[in-house]
């Protein structure tokens, strides 16, 4: 049994959806308290196109955002979210965050303490950590040297890890512990595994330290850089891989709220898929998203989606990303709730 000290996910990460309404200040109540720092995630889950939005305490103080499927350097903007609060965050009336009618998606995890973490090498210029759910965000500017790192204050060894430079244009790069320091996924582009021991130093991450390589994309002389950063926790994430495999089941040990694949394999990408589903209340999951794309969701039938069930999830998706012939495909996902909390009480399938 996935016995955790996470009983309640919500209280360190929440995934929802809310339907917009044009109006500017407007507050998204999502239970999560952000007011200390955090990361919120926002996209247009209806039928429209749009853009991702991707905010942090770091940078800002929340109200300047990255874009999963861009390569820039961000942008404030009083129209998308505005703020990071002590009950979810706050939204302009920007067309792609909160227009009338329209159903947006969200996700957010809660980092509240600002000590614990320090830099060798490159300069750790602002943190903020969850040393419960053992998730960092880290802004930082580098040295250029490899071998520079990050004390993460994280009481576990890092597992998954999305860096973005914040001062200049450069794709996002993913650190998954399946992969290795050899290799990273770029979250933006659609093809398999990149292998470049200049972006981890070929060095993998331990119970204290994060690596960073030579390369501009996570560590160039002067430039700025954000960090999100994850271990894994029992019965709360899970950062795995998996044999391709048609019908594939994935035991998290907790019943998924959010469940991110892709297939170490060209032009296919990643797919998103969420327990709040707007386009169905039961499984199958079909409605996903692609975060290297702001394109509108994709409606996958009953017999080609995904179910989210009590102890992980499970695909009869025919090719990409679960069932690629004679391949790995890798996952990131969190919990709606674990299997057997510290309670001893068992939690239902979606």
């Amino acid at each position: 049994m996935a016995y955790t000290t996470i009983d309640k996910s919500s209280t360190h990460f929440v995934q929802g959806e809310y339907s917009g309404n044009g109006a500017t200040g407007r507050a998204i109540n999502t239970g999560l308290d952000l007011s200390s720092g955090g990361l919120q995630v926002a996209k247009e889950w209806s039928d429209d196109a749009g853009a991702w939005f991707v905010n942090d305490s770091e940078r800002n103080s929340g109200t300047k955002y990255l874009q999963f499927e861009s390569t820039s350097a961000g942008a404030v903007d009083t129209n998308v979210i505005t703020s990071l609060n002590n009950n979810g965050f706050t939204v302009g009336n920007d067309v792609d965050i909160n227009d009338s009618g329209d159903t947006y998606i969200h996700m957010g995890w809660k980092a509240p303490t600002s000590s614990g973490a320090s830099g060798y090498g490159l300069t750790l210029d602002s943190y903020k950590i969850n040393t419960t759910s053992k998730f960092g965000i880290y802004k930082y500017t580098g040295n250029g040297s490899g071998g520079a790192y990050i004390t993460h204050g994280l009481g576990g060894t890092p597992a998954f890890a999305l860096v973005k430079k914040i001062n200049g244009t450069t794709n996002w790069r993913v650190y998954h512990q399946k992969l290795g320091a050899t290799k990273h996924f770029i979250l933006n582009d659609i093809q398999g595994a990149y292998t470049d021991n200049s972006m981890w130093n070929d060095t993998a991450p331990t119970s204290t330290t994060f690596t960073f390589g030579s390369s501009s994309s996570t560590n160039g002389s002067g430039d700025e850089y954000i960090a999100y950063i994850w271990c894994e926790v029992a019965g709360f994430s899970k950062f795995g891989s998996m044999k391709s495999a048609d019908p594939a089941f994935v035991y998290t040990g907790f019943k998924p709220s959010f469940v991110s694949a892709r297939s170490d394999t060209n032009n296919t990408g990643e797919y998103i898929w969420f327990t709040d589903n707007p386009s169905r209340s039961f499984n199958r999951q079909g409605r996903c998203l692609f975060p290297a794309s702001n394109a509108v969701n994709y409606d996958y039938t009953d017999s080609n989606s995904v179910s989210f069930l009590s102890n992980g999830f499970y695909s009869n998706k025919g090719g990409s990303p679960f069932a690629n012939s004679n391949q790995t495909f890798y996952y990131w996902s969190f919990a709606k709730a674990p299997l057997v909390g510290s309670n001893n009480v068992p939690c239902t399938a979606r």
